[in-house]
């Protein structure tokens, strides 16, 4: 399946929640326009091999598909493209950004389950992974399968955060950021600091 890749930056779509008070619903990932469809369309063997000093790359829908350790109604959430107002069928709910841990040589994909409700200011998602990228293939490093609730990556550090409703916030609509450290203990991304 050929896929073109958005990579959408978390840490600002969380700067945007901690200053206007909403979320924002990211880009996602779309489809060439003849790959067809994600949930019948092949699904790569496993990763590609870079070259040397080349940074790896996956396909988002492929690894969530992929991986036993992701729920199925997660899996349900990006089997295929959005459609109806707003979609032309060519756009995945995952955002995906890539990095690399503080003080490692660990490469990590950040993938953000958004689901397909309308780009409105308090669009939640629905799951973040981490997975580690090995010549062979991506490995679940962390999952955080809560509603709204994102893995953060700054500078290769990594947190989780979950919107808090404030004193005066519209119900769906919380004002509020809270956080917790995500550390790195040599295998996998642990919470605590």
């Amino acid at each position: 399946m050929q896929v073109r890749r958005w990579i959408v930056a978390v840490g600002v779509g969380c700067a945007l929640i901690a200053a206007a008070g909403c979320g924002i619903a990211g880009d996602g990932v779309r489809i060439a326009e003849d790959a067809g469809d994600a949930g019948t369309g092949p699904v790569p063997d496993s990763q590609p091999h870079p070259a040397e000093g080349e940074a790896f790359s996956v396909d988002p829908v492929a690894v969530l598909r992929e991986d036993p350790e992701v729920r199925q109604d997660i899996k349900d959430l990006v089997a295929r493209p959005c459609t109806g107002d707003g979609y032309d069928g060519s756009w995945y709910p995952v955002d995906t950004v890539y990095a690399t841990v503080a003080g490692t040589d660990v490469q990590v994909v950040v993938i953000d389950v958004l689901g397909c409700t309308p780009p409105y200011p308090c669009a939640t998602g629905y799951a973040s992974y981490v997975y580690r990228l090995w010549e062979d293939g991506p490995e679940q490093a962390f999952a955080a399968e809560e509603t709204s609730t994102t893995v953060v990556v700054t500078d290769g550090e990594f947190s989780l955060e979950w919107p808090v409703w404030l004193p005066g916030d519209d119900t769906d609509c919380p004002t509020g950021l809270d956080s917790a450290p995500l550390t790195w203990d040599g295998d996998e991304l642990v919470e605590g600091g």
